[in-house]
């Protein structure tokens, strides 16, 4: 039983000792932050951190995954759009084709390319975002 008390006397110094930090500025005007008191030939100031846990948080575990179809809501609209017109269909969907090249052009200038790849990249990025401006709602 007699161990106890200084181990506790222990903990209770390296608690305190963790909300402690010292300012030291050195002769040759250096400044330094220690755990410690400053050393003789040093200027110090005790500085008092307070403790704020936040806690832990787990990560998500569910991975969102995007759909690899076109939005459920435009299918049942390109569906109506099929029996009433058959154009307008044909348009939602280059549309939609239009922008996954766009994001795919987008993901491989984000992945990394040569100067010249990269160049042509952009040009069929611009040539689809044309498109999708000039034909697509």
């Amino acid at each position: 039983m007699a161990a106890f008390p200084p181990l506790i006397l222990l903990f209770a110094a390296t608690a305190d000792a963790a909300t402690s930090v010292y300012r030291c500025v050195a002769s040759n005007g250096n400044l330094e932050f220690r755990q410690t008191p400053c050393t003789s030939g040093a200027e110090g100031q005790e500085m008092r951190i307070e403790d704020r846990r936040t806690g832990w948080k787990p990560a998500r575990t569910k991975i969102e995954r995007k759909p690899k179809g076109p939005p459920a809501a435009a299918t049942r609209k390109r569906k109506t759009e099929k029996r009433n017109h058959p154009a307008l269909a044909r348009q939602a969907e280059k549309c939609w084709k239009r922008r996954r090249l766009v994001e795919a052009i987008n993901r491989q200038l984000r992945h990394g390319y040569k100067p010249a790849t990269g160049e042509k990249l952009r040009h069929k990025r611009r040539v689809h975002e044309d498109y999708i401006r000039r034909f697509c709602k």
